[in-house]
């Protein structure tokens, strides 16, 4: 259930934060904080991901794979995971209208 709420949830906070701030609902001190809170919990967890990778299956080995992970791990919560949000809701949307098919595909040999 929280894996199916999330991604509109999500959603509903990229709305309603900056229709509150312009709005002036809320202050832009709070309009930050929650974005830079936002960022840093999305930071956060790809990071924690990668460090249970490291101490548990060890794929990457290299110091430079790692760091280039970490970089990707902060990088990816500015575009990358707002682009995948929308395929999630798209998802979901598809979903419960029942459209169930990839559409048509044109195979083409080697």
């Amino acid at each position: 259930i929280f894996e199916m709420a999330a991604p509109l949830i999500e959603i509903a906070g990229y709305i309603m934060l900056p229709y509150f701030y312009f709005n002036g609902l809320i202050e832009l001190d709070t309009f930050l904080l929650f974005l830079i809170i936002a960022v840093l919990v999305g930071v956060l967890n790809s990071l924690l991901a990668l460090f249970l990778e490291m101490i548990t299956f060890r794929h990457y080995r290299r110091l430079k794979d790692i760091f280039e992970m970490a970089l990707f791990a902060v990088l990816e919560n500015f575009g990358y995971r707002q682009l995948t949000l929308l395929f999630r809701v798209k998802g979901m949307i598809q979903q419960i209208t029942g459209k169930k098919e990839w559409g048509k595909m044109k195979r083409k040999g080697f």
